[in-house]
């Protein structure tokens, strides 16, 4: 928790070492303080453009970040997160761009009272800072509450369950096979592979061969065969 009292303006080196505050109890060093006090400022002007005004709510702001600065970086000491070179050099080119590196120092930071190391430094903790985040921050969505049942469920219900293991390669070695055993077991199984009826057939037979005389007859007595053949 942080614990701080803003009583008095602040100008970055003016404020005493007794009312700059504590986090989580320990109190807030000096050095510690100015240095995030600096880097809120270069923050502020880098982002915007714009160094802090001097105004009394410009000055109340700036403390206010400068607290929250203190106790980002004291939070990354305690995760031990500390940011790359390759970090460090990339987040320099996005803010500088095109902007000559050694111009920096004598153009932008000695006239507001600042060297290139505060700007290291602050480069740096700037990138730590964006880990820290990204490691403590949680993806989330919006699920409607149907969703947000299920997904309770699923994590908090109770399921009893009851295993039954059978150990078949224990018993591999006892079973005998055998032709005769093969045979009996389809056997015995035959009823499962008959088919069943499914349609049945009546019929009468008539032999034509008791009419083949009567046949013969009758055509002996058709003299005009050939013709009635030829005519079908």
């Amino acid at each position: 928790m942080v614990v701080f009292f803003t009583d008095s303006r602040m100008d970055g080196g003016s404020r005493g070492q007794s009312d700059l505050g504590s986090i989580n109890g320990r109190p807030i060093a000096h050095p510690e303080y100015l240095d995030a006090w600096n880097e809120v400022r270069l923050a502020q002007y880098l982002y915007t453009g714009k160094w802090p005004a001097n105004d009394e709510a410009s000055s109340r702001r700036l403390e206010s970040e400068t607290i929250s600065r203190v106790f980002l970086t004291q939070k990354m000491k305690e995760m031990d997160v500390k940011a790359s070179d390759k970090a460090v050099a990339l987040m320099i080119q996005e803010q500088l761009r095109d902007y000559p590196y050694a111009s920096l120092e004598k153009e932008i930071l000695q006239p507001n009272g600042l060297g290139i190391a505060d700007y290291e430094r602050f480069v740096r903790n700037e990138a730590g800072i964006r880990q820290l985040i990204a490691a403590a921050s949680v993806s989330s969505r919006l699920v409607v509450p149907s969703e947000a049942e299920s997904l309770w469920r699923k994590e908090n219900q109770e399921v009893s369950t009851q295993v039954a293991a059978f150990w078949t390669s224990n018993y591999i070695d006892k079973v005998v096979i055998t032709n005769g055993a093969i045979g009996s077991f389809f056997t015995n199984r035959m009823g499962f592979y008959r088919l069943p009826e499914r349609q049945t057939l009546s019929y009468i037979e008539f032999s034509a061969s008791n009419y083949l005389a009567d046949a013969d007859k009758k055509l002996s007595t058709l003299t005009n065969l050939n013709d009635i053949v030829s005519e079908y």
